[in-house]
């Protein structure tokens, strides 16, 4: 009995430490959310990737992104926004009439 009781403390112990060395080593995600009617192509230093219209990617592990980010837009414009953008933010496209790139707090 005793042993189990010991075994079931060294599980809970050896849990509670994985969880809390993953959180302080882990980079987070960031989130790119694009609720307009196009596709949005976003540029963070040398990665390239396009966000489907009304849809959302979502960039892993990345803690920051530490340069500025840039959407195009498939009119042509384009908008940036300086970094560090980080994963406590989300870049959130709107659905409007004109082309935006704004930060918000990640949900």
């Amino acid at each position: 009995m005793r042993f189990r009781i010991r075994f079931a403390q060294s599980g809970f112990l050896l849990l509670a430490m994985t969880a809390t060395l993953a959180a302080c080593t882990g980079g987070g995600d960031v989130t790119i959310t694009n609720e307009s009617s196009s596709d949005v192509t976003i540029a963070t230093g040398d990665d390239t990737f396009t966000v489907p219209a009304r849809g959302a990617t979502v960039v892993l592990g990345v803690g920051c992104i530490p340069d500025e980010v840039r959407a195009d837009f498939a009119s042509g414009a384009f908008v940036g926004i300086a970094g560090p953008i980080c994963s406590d933010q989300e870049l959130f496209i709107p659905n409007s009439d004109t082309e935006m790139l704004d930060v918000r707090p990640a949900s």
